[in-house]
């Protein structure tokens, strides 16, 4: 949020040059995972990916769980 809020102290132009970059650079990473996947399909098990994906998926639901919690605290705290 703290970039965002410095790209638009920039104006308009910043807000987009932020926005562009930050889809660029998912688009990137995205692309860089999948074909990742794509490749390591053709040397481990569809479990083994399964099982990688899961705890991946895990992860990130224990991860915004923590994130719900701290934000809840911090909102309460006064």
């Amino acid at each position: 949020m703290g970039y965002v809020m410095f790209a638009k102290g920039l104006g308009l132009s910043g807000v987009l040059a932020f926005f562009i970059g930050h889809i660029s650079s998912d688009l990137a990473w995205y692309s860089f995972v999948s074909y990742g996947i794509h490749l390591g399909g053709k040397y481990v098990s569809t479990r083994v990916i399964k099982g990688v994906l899961f705890v991946c998926s895990l992860f990130l639901v224990l991860f915004g769980l923590f994130f719900l919690t701290k934000g809840y605290q911090f909102l309460t705290q006064g």
